[in-house]
């Protein structure tokens, strides 16, 4: 296939436009009833500030997917706290000073990127939680600004199609990306299509729609310099015209693109908003008829007899106002002729059925687990333990496909930016031998929670060796022999998420044990010289006595 013609490319994008019509349908319905926000797949509103939201009665689902959001971003990317490092995948190499000098240079500066302000990591990524809980999928653009930095963008998924490889990888993104007349200008300056020229003479507003098309490159050559050397090819066209506007390429997939879960067969994930959709649309339908009984409770119908007027004298109509006057509102006996109409219906029972149909969806959208993070009541250290254990086991298969399928492939391509624009440096040698081979090691509350069963079992442990100490006091240096207290110290670190700065590693706690070694001796010593001296001189005196002595 000729990648580089327009034709083949859009016939592409318009299969794979079809093969996902049905979930479109399907993500339709969660932008309306759940994430109103969103842009939309199957419709296209073009008026700003428009209502979205005609079709909630019940704005609860909207505010569970803003909490799964919030529980996503603390666990796995927390702003304002290192939630990874990069080490040598040879544990040799990792002895290196210099090789781990380099690998924190190179951490340093991706965590500088994403919190420079100008880069927007931590908004875009909060977009792509948010897309993650309602259509199960998340997709961000990352590639470099002109001034060096990194620039992040979240990709809407209604503007995003994409394709899977053999091993259901996603190796192939469309993105459309509808430009106004005067953003295209901006963009590609002089190479910017002739119907955007035209269309800024006569409206710089009009839109159009453009792609980028991101591949494998299948002719790639690596001793070339150009972006015929790079494994992924990109082209970047007008639909209007068919025009190919650039073509490039790149060392490293731009496009980190996860699926919350997934099915075998399908391309794209299924999110939590996916799994409560039933329950967000019955929720909907129970508060309106809530309402409605409420308002026959609050302001019920009203019986009137058959015969005879009542109401005003001028319109025949009933002042239900306060202070109103109805006139025929009684008998010549001064009986009420009108009464509320009771319905017997019981807003209790209806409040109940409600609620259980919000338990669901807040237990779809991890709310449980975010009043344990941020909304729940004071608890003990253990309390705490045994609740990232048992949270800990519900959320591994997100954690781990997030990390596989989003935050590692982002890491690689931030780190192929920062080494092809010369600002991580050259590799030392002894990684440039190993062809700079490294490993990503997540620090993040999740990776925590994955491990609150060691923290929880090493307590227990402790537990049970003071009890035993205690029982058999004979026995009590042998079981503190037999506990390696530095290595608790460090895993209460790890798990309880302390700060790396507040624990001395371990060759400067070596060097500093063996300095207070050689202070201790040098103390001993010094301490041990007058004892020596007195010693000295009571000898010095025997050898001068004894011959008087033997005289």
């Amino acid at each position: 296939m000729a990648d580089q013609n327009p034709d083949d490319l859009l016939r592409w994008w318009e299969t794979l436009k079809g093969r996902r019509a049905q979930f479109d349908s399907m993500w339709q319905d969660i932008v309306e009833m759940i994430w109103p926000d969103s842009a939309d797949f199957t419709s296209q509103r073009t008026v700003q500030g428009e209502k979205r939201t005609t079709r909630q009665y019940d704005p609860r689902a909207t505010l569970a997917l803003e909490k799964f959001a919030a529980v996503l971003e603390s666990l796995l990317t927390p702003r304002g706290r290192r939630w990874h490092r990069l080490t040598s995948t040879n544990e040799e190499l990792n002895k290196i000073q210099r090789v781990r000098e380099f690998w924190d240079y190179s951490a340093d500066w991706l965590f500088a990127q994403r919190s420079n302000p100008a880069s927007r990591y931590y908004s875009q990524k909060h977009d792509g939680y948010k897309s993650s809980g309602a259509f199960g999928t998340d997709c961000m653009f990352i590639d470099q600004h002109p001034t060096g930095r990194i620039r992040y963008r979240y990709c809407a998924l209604p503007n995003v199609w994409v394709s899977v490889n053999h091993e259901g990888v996603v190796d192939t993104v469309f993105r459309r990306m509808p430009l106004a007349a005067h953003q295209a200008i901006k963009h590609w300056g002089d190479k910017a299509p002739e119907l955007a020229r035209e269309d800024m003479k006569k409206d710089p507003f009009k839109e159009r729609d453009y792609l980028h098309v991101v591949m494998p490159r299948t002719d790639v050559d690596y001793d070339r310099l150009d972006f015929m050397g790079m494994p992924w090819a990109s082209y970047e066209l007008a639909v209007d015209g068919k025009q190919l506007i650039t073509e490039g390429g790149y060392g490293a997939w731009p496009y980190p693109f996860s699926r919350y879960t997934r099915k075998s067969d399908e391309d794209y994930g299924r999110g939590p908003a996916a799994l409560v959709l039933p329950a967000v649309r019955t929720l909907n339908e129970m508060k309106r008829t809530h309402l409605e009984a409420g308002e026959q409770v609050a302001r019920p119908a009203m019986l009137l007899p058959e015969d005879g007027i009542v109401g005003s004298h001028d319109t025949g109509e009933i002042d239900m106002r306060g202070g109103g006057l109805i006139y025929g509102g009684t008998n010549d006996r001064g009986d009420q002729l009108m009464r509320p109409l009771l319905t017997g219906g019981r807003l209790d029972i209806s409040r109940e059925m409600m609620m259980d149909e919000v338990d669901v969806i807040e237990d779809g959208f991890l709310v449980s687990l975010y009043k344990v993070l941020f909304d729940g009541p004071q608890r003990t250290a253990t309390e705490v333990l045994e609740l990232m254990r048992e949270k800990g086991h519900l959320i591994t298969p997100t954690i781990g496909r997030q990390q596989s399928e989003f935050l590692g492939p982002q890491i690689t391509r931030e780190l192929q930016i920062g080494f092809d624009s010369g600002q991580l440096g050259a590799l030392p040698p002894e990684l440039l031998e190993a062809d700079g081979e490294y490993e990503i090691v997540y620090e993040s509350p999740a990776t925590e929670m994955q491990r609150a069963d060691e923290l929880i079992g090493t307590r227990r442990m402790l537990e049970t060796a003071f009890a035993l100490i205690e029982r058999f006091p004979g026995e009590a240096a042998e079981i503190q022999a037999m506990i390696a207290v530095p290595e608790v110290i460090r895993l209460e670190a790890e798990v309880g998420g302390a700060p790396a700065k507040v624990l001395r590693g371990e060759e400067e706690v070596r060097a500093r044990m063996a300095a207070e070694a050689q202070a201790a001796q040098e103390r001993e010593a010094l301490e041990a010289l007058p004892a020596l001296a007195g010693a000295a001189r009571d000898a010095a005196t025997a050898a001068k006595t004894a011959p008087e002595l033997a005289a």
